[in-house]
């Protein structure tokens, strides 16, 4: 009679492992995801076993390990792969397995503390005095159990448990298709030309990974890139050269993504990358990575010449930020691949997140694009301009115009369907019927249905689309027409109103002086860099009700009080500099939040927290020279230690605790919409009495007490 296993030996799952012990041990879960790719190279049966007690021993160290296998739900148990207290005799391991009979969907815990009879009967042969024991198998079948021994009274827990029971899950495909022999299914998972998995082996493994990511509540991306060049090489330089390229092209992918994502072929020149556990700055890294890999050119020995350069575009979902099913996610980024196909630079796009109103985000997480980015040419911050543009006037279709010699040529276009690379290239004369070219000459903006009685009013159609409504503003710096911004169709499927016309016209001042400042980008970029920027801060501040000016009064306070401190002046300036962009990276978080009196959330803080790092990380993309990096990093950073990054005392440099002083100054002395401006003396005596650096504020003390009247 098999020895009876009492319930509370028996450990439920739902597959979550609990957060405390992920962050904890970030590199077991790291292992888990290696070990998804590490089963598909198993050859057997044995070779699988063998893999599978190798893994664990990392993941849940132990004192002996074995695999019982049945072969099939009615089969008679067989011990594999037995090590260290596990090499005992089979008879043991045949107790071991009736006792565990009909119980085999839920791990199990067997020790002292449990159940003292059961663990003495079953355990003592082995000299062990813990257990643990989860189900293996396929299709939902339990076939066998990967058992784990440990002795001299350790014990393991649930956390464990349930960790082995994930990796048993990777490893079921393998162990189903090994044991029933479908060797046919194994081979179409893997494409033959390139060696990367199928369409087939795809649409598994990502509803796999879409249903793992919701269980354990852990985000996962999807990532799309195609490969413009191969269609025109395969006409020209024949199908070998096409399918050369095409395969090194998947080897530089291969080599470039981590060891846990999923690489697959899943059209003619789709290639689609699965990421566990990336959010939306893991993917943005890795399309940054993917288009520094495939920079230099490829196949150089078919090619006279050297080779072939290759331009890829790539578009990216993540769950849950974009959806948190399998065919919301496949649909989402291959709407990414297609906003992507019409990009210049580098062409990378990732829809923002469901919850970001318009005009909330500003630069449509910048922090994402800089890593992808880099920009070296103003085409790319005009492309974040027009995304802007979008943001704030919610357009089904806009352009973004620049002049040039008598004509307005499009340099941004979103909404054209896969026509924005034609869009891009046209050349609109200013005193053409169009509507462009009205607004240029009249140097009015142009709001229909509100302007119909205008008198000769000119028809938007452009390839058979109708604009039913439109908003057409010129955009005039200096009294000087440096482009039109022309808006078609509200996305929402209403008409345009005076309000967004209204919303719109500050941001149209502003994008004039950044086009203008473009003019001179050849002759003194670093020139155009800190003007153009100073134009974007300056935007985004005029969008938060009280902040605006608020950088450039910072950097001013910061200037004087390195000064007073008796910095030269190379440091000062570079202060100076630093705190005008200081706060760039606000950017990223939803502004007006920023006027409201209210307390943040845990989610809403911690987006907030990573602004200083954000605004710096954009800023060493663009190629700003003269800034201090820690002035902009650590600027939050208080002296006990309650800042964003927990710095305290001499850890916190000396330039962002001058940042520091300068900015909280600033923020008490100015008006907001829901306080008075504090008093000059009342707001010293409070950052005297808060964890700001000493001497910093004694020398505000004195600055602001010899100018008293």
């Amino acid at each position: 009679m098999p020895v009876e296993i009492p319930a509370p030996c028996f450990v439920s799952v739902p597959l979550e492992v609990s957060g405390p012990w992920v962050t904890e041990a970030p590199e077991k879960v790291n292992l888990l995801f290696q070990a998804q790719w590490a089963a598909r190279s198993a050859v057997s049966l044995e070779d699988a076993f063998g893999l599978l007690v190798d893994l664990a021993d990392p993941l849940v160290p132990a004192d002996g390990a074995a695999v019982v296998w049945d072969g099939g739900p009615e089969g008679g148990g067989t011990v594999h792969q037995a090590r260290g207290l596990a090499v005992q005799r089979e008879e043991s391991f045949r107790r071991l397995v009736e006792a565990l009979a009909g119980r085999r969907t839920q791990p199990v815990l067997l020790d002292e503390g449990r159940a003292a009879r059961a663990a003495w009967e079953l355990l003592e042969p082995f000299g062990a005095t813990g257990l643990v024991a989860v189900p293996i198998g396929g299709s939902g079948r339990s076939w066998g159990l990967l058992v784990l021994l440990r002795g001299q009274g350790n014990e393991f827990c649930e956390d464990e448990a349930r960790i082995l029971r994930l990796l048993a899950l990777s490893f079921e495909p393998v162990l189903e298709d090994l044991a029933t022999g479908d060797r046919a299914k194994e081979l179409a998972f893997v494409d033959r030309l390139t060696g990367a998995f199928t369409r087939r082996y795809f649409d598994q493994h990502f509803r796999g990974e879409v249903a793992r990511a919701n269980r354990s509540q852990t985000p996962m991306a999807l990532l799309l890139m195609e490969i413009d060049q191969i269609p025109e090489v395969r006409i020209r330089q024949g199908p070998a050269v096409a399918d050369a390229l095409l395969q090194a092209v998947v080897r530089r992918v291969d080599e470039t993504r981590r060891q846990s994502d999923t690489l697959a072929r899943i059209e003619r020149e789709r290639l689609a990358v699965i990421l566990p556990g990336a959010g939306p700055d893991h993917v943005a890294v890795l399309a940054r990575r993917l288009f520094d890999a495939l920079a230099a050119p490829l196949i150089p020995d078919l090619v006279p010449g050297g080779g072939i350069r290759v331009n890829p575009h790539m578009g990216a979902a993540v769950l849950p930020d974009h959806g948190d099913t399998a065919e919301v996610l496949w649909n989402r980024a291959l709407e990414s691949l297609e906003a992507a196909r019409g990009m210049s630079g580098r062409r990378y796009y990732a829809p923002p997140r469901p919850e970001e109103d318009a005009g909330d985000r500003l630069l449509d997480r910048l922090a994402a694009q800089s890593l992808v980015g880099r920009p070296g040419e103003p085409g790319v911050l005009l492309a974040w301009i027009a995304r802007l543009c979008r943001e704030v006037v919610p357009a089904d279709r806009v352009s973004l115009m620049e002049r040039d010699d008598g004509h307005l040529v499009v340099q941004e276009a979103f909404g054209f369907e896969g026509r924005d690379q034609v869009i891009r290239t046209t050349r609109v004369p200013m005193d053409s019927e169009s509507v462009s070219g009205w607004v240029a000459r009249h140097r009015r903006p142009l709001l229909v249905p509100d302007d119909t009685a205008i008198e000769e009013l000119p028809v938007n159609r452009v390839g058979g689309y109708r604009s039913d409504s439109f908003l057409s503003v010129p955009l005039v710096a200096e009294g000087d027409l440096e482009g039109v911004v022309h808006f078609s169709n509200r996305s929402d499927g209403g008409v345009f109103t005076r309000d967004d016309l209204e919303r719109f016209l500050p941001v149209a001042d502003r994008i004039a002086q950044v086009l203008r400042s473009c003019r001179r980008f050849s002759s003194d970029r670093q020139g155009f860099l800190r003007e153009s920027l100073a134009y974007l801060v300056d935007m985004v501040e005029d969008m938060i009700p009280g902040m605006g000016g608020h950088s450039l009064t910072v950097a001013q306070w910061a200037g004087r009080l390195a000064r007073a401190l008796g910095w030269d002046e190379e440091a000062v300036e570079r202060v100076v500099t630093s705190a005008r962009f200081h706060d760039l990276g606000e950017a990223s978080f939803r502004v007006h939040r920023l006027a409201e009196a209210r307390a943040f959330g845990p989610r809403e803080r911690r987006d907030l927290a990573e602004h200083p790092l954000l605004g710096w990380r954009f800023l060493e993309g663009l190629g700003m020279k003269g800034l201090d990096r820690d002035a902009i990093v650590y600027h939050h950073e208080r002296e006990d230690g309650s800042g964003y990054m927990g710095r305290k005392g001499d850890q916190i440099p000396p330039a962002a605790k001058i940042v520091a002083v300068a900015e909280a100054f600033v923020g008490l002395t100015s008006p907001r919409p829901y306080r008075e401006a504090v008093p000059i003396g009342e707001a010293v005596s409070r950052l005297e009495a808060e964890a700001f650096d000493p001497e910093v504020v004694a020398c505000l003390r004195k600055m602001v007490t010899d100018s008293a009247p």
